[in-house]
């Protein structure tokens, strides 16, 4: 009977060694867990697995980043806010979905920091602008649109800096806001200006963005005989997406430079700006535009970015 149960110990011990050798074995033999590299999207704040060409794009993508962020310092310490860099090939399908939910607007408020505007009467062009400009982003966002505002604060930004910045984020509409003045006190009314002789494939883009957005103002404002026009302005003239220039009245003019002193005025043209904007996506959707927007194929860099 002992030698019985020293038989099955032994053979006990033995399988049981084997079997943990075949385990040690198959540890071995596994391979090490591998950490993807994964892209942030902006729109939706999500972290996916990214393949090793995404991999690539991401690191481009990150030297784009710094890159923008030191052409956006100033002197003195001051800073603008720093716009996120284009993302390659926008028809990866996690990009693409994002970009239809969300889709971007480049808001360039007028002038600012040592550059006034139209200036005198105790106003500054530039504060005004700018106001419009952060009220329309308030509701924009709250519309499901993802903004990028050239300046947020009281800071000068050259005009190619505004432009670079509308053309390489790719947005389906880069709206510029100003005021106007004119050496006739008589002059009144709201304009908005596309780009003249504009040959992109971004043109009849900005010409429906031009007419939807001043179809809203003079729903509310008074407009005379303005209407929407063309002009060489310079952020027009080398956008290369679609881009209007909104004059939103004349403060040379007693009656709407009263208008235009007031919080409530400038945010109601904040908001008819935005039901213009809002008119106009519905119109690339129904024409299926949209695609515009996030292949790299229409993407054209302007000649000082």
């Amino acid at each position: 009977m002992y030698l019985m149960r020293c038989l099955l110990l032994g053979v006990c011990l033995f399988s049981f060694s084997c079997s943990g050798n075949r385990m040690e074995s198959h540890f071995e033999e596994s391979p090490p867990i591998q950490r993807k590299v994964g892209f942030f999207c902006p729109c939706k704040h999500k972290l996916k697995a990214a393949s090793p060409s995404q991999e690539r794009k991401i690191v481009n993508s990150h030297k784009l980043k710094m890159q923008s962020r030191q052409q956006n310092a100033y002197a003195k310490g001051k800073s603008i806010y720093c716009p996120p860099p284009f993302y390659g090939n926008r028809s990866a399908d996690i990009l693409s979905r994002s970009f239809f939910s969300h889709p971007l607007i480049v808001i360039d408020p007028g002038h600012g920091g040592k550059d006034p505007g139209a200036n005198g009467f105790g106003y500054q062009e530039k504060n005004l602008s700018l106001k419009t400009g952060l009220y329309l982003r308030k509701i924009l966002e709250k519309r499901g649109f993802s903004v990028i505002m050239t300046r947020d604060s009281d800071v000068f930004v050259p005009l190619t800096q505004r432009v670079v910045i509308g053309n390489k984020n790719l947005p389906i509409a880069f709206v510029c806001l100003h005021y106007n003045s004119a050496p006739r006190s008589s002059a009144y009314g709201v304009e908005v200006f596309r780009a003249k002789d504009c040959r992109g494939w971004w043109c009849p883009c900005s010409k429906k963005l031009a007419d939807c957005i001043l179809i809203q103002l003079t729903s509310y404002i008074e407009s005379g005989s303005r209407k929407a026009g063309t002009a060489n302005f310079f952020v027009l003239k080398h956008a290369q997406v679609p881009a209007v220039l909104i004059e939103g009245g004349f403060l040379s003019n007693l009656k709407e430079r009263e208008k235009l002193l007031t919080n409530q005025h400038l945010e109601k043209i904040a908001y008819l700006i935005a039901e213009g904007i809002s008119y106009y996506y519905q119109w690339l959707k129904q024409e299926g535009l949209l695609h515009h927007f996030f292949s790299a194929d229409k993407r054209v860099h302007a000649p000082f970015s």
